[in-house]
């Protein structure tokens, strides 16, 4: 049979943790990322170097040194349990539907991030089944606006692999997607922001692979320091909402400004008791850095844009169906 090109129809990816240790393949390969899943990055370095000598002009051998993966993907928020991959540890699960699962400074961000092994499926006349080893989450950005699904990117770096010719099967997310329909952004803490127009959150865990003697394959991740940053859009209304955050006082702008206590992010499905389903991000000590507003023109709404980041990511609260976090 004749080959043929595909489409992302035609490709699968799940999920699965290591348990065993980083780079050794998952037990359970299981977990949809969330709905609406594409995957954006899948690359190869070899690392290769070119050795020149005297007595010609073209290289006399090439040399393949580190193996180096990446990996991304975007999604529509809806299945939460790819937080783990970026805050570092499970959840400490509570309560009756809705169930809790929260992702605590002590438990779940954790030093030590957990590996994935992620498993793409591409269905071509002979399959390609590739399963990534030792997958670390890098970077997570989460985008909320008004009139629009929420959405994710996941990325980072990965340690070995395997390939095949079998097809993983088809594994779907469970929860439905998320709008910001009925978000709230609150800075700080209880003080809730009107008329929101979009918030991006990014978190940054700034990972480094370490490299050994005897593997040309990276055998640990390093985690080190973490970033968590928060940027909105928001109309101009009052200043206490944002502007005199950015100035450090009501008056001028202040010798030292202080920071914010608290800043909380909240996307819900507006529903309520056994039907209610909800994210809520909760940041302390808050940094104002950066504002402006604009446009300022007869035509158009006066905006603030507003950029944050946070010392501390204190939680994150989840609220759905599932028992116990997969």
């Amino acid at each position: 049979m004749a080959d043929f090109p595909i489409a992302g129809a035609n490709v699968r990816v799940a999920y699965g943790w290591e348990a065993v240790a980083f780079g050794t393949v998952a037990t359970s390969i299981d977990k949809a990322f969330s709905q609406g899943v594409k995957l954006s990055d899948f690359s190869i370095d070899n690392s290769v170097e070119y050795v020149l000598g005297c007595g010609s002009q073209d290289a006399q051998k090439s040399v393949c040194k580190e193996f180096k993966g990446t990996w991304g993907v975007e999604f529509v928020l809806s299945d939460p349990w790819f937080l783990r991959a970026i805050l570092g540890a499970a959840p400490a699960d509570a309560g009756a539907t809705p169930f809790t699962h929260t992702y605590d400074a002590t438990a779940g961000i954790n030093n030590v991030q957990t590996s994935m092994s992620i498993d793409l499926s591409f269905d071509l006349d002979t399959d390609s089944h590739q399963i990534l080893l030792g997958c670390i989450a890098n970077t997570m950005n989460l985008t909320c606006a008004v009139g629009e699904i929420v959405r994710v990117r996941l990325g980072g770096n990965f340690a070995n692999m395997t390939k095949d010719t079998s097809m993983l099967a088809l594994v779907a997310a469970v929860e439905e997607p998320f709008s910001f329909a009925a978000g709230s952004l609150e800075v700080p803490n209880a003080t809730t922001i009107p008329d929101v127009q979009s918030v991006e959150m990014e978190f940054n865990r700034n990972n480094d692979f370490v490299w050994g003697l005897g593997s040309r394959h990276a055998q640990k991740n390093v985690s080190k320091e973490r970033a968590w940053n928060i940027r909105t859009n928001v109309t101009y209304e009052r200043d206490a909402y944002f502007w005199d955050h950015v100035l450090g006082g009501s008056g001028a702008p202040a010798a030292a400004p202080a920071e914010v206590a608290t800043a909380e992010l909240t996307i819900s499905n507006g529903l309520a008791t056994s039907d209610m389903r909800k994210f809520v991000f909760l940041f302390a000590n808050v940094r104002v850095e950066k504002g402006s507003i604009t446009p300022v023109e007869v035509g158009s709404v006066v905006k603030q844009d507003i950029t944050m980041r946070a010392r501390t990511l204190t939680s994150v609260v989840v609220s759905n169906a599932t028992e116990t976090a997969l």
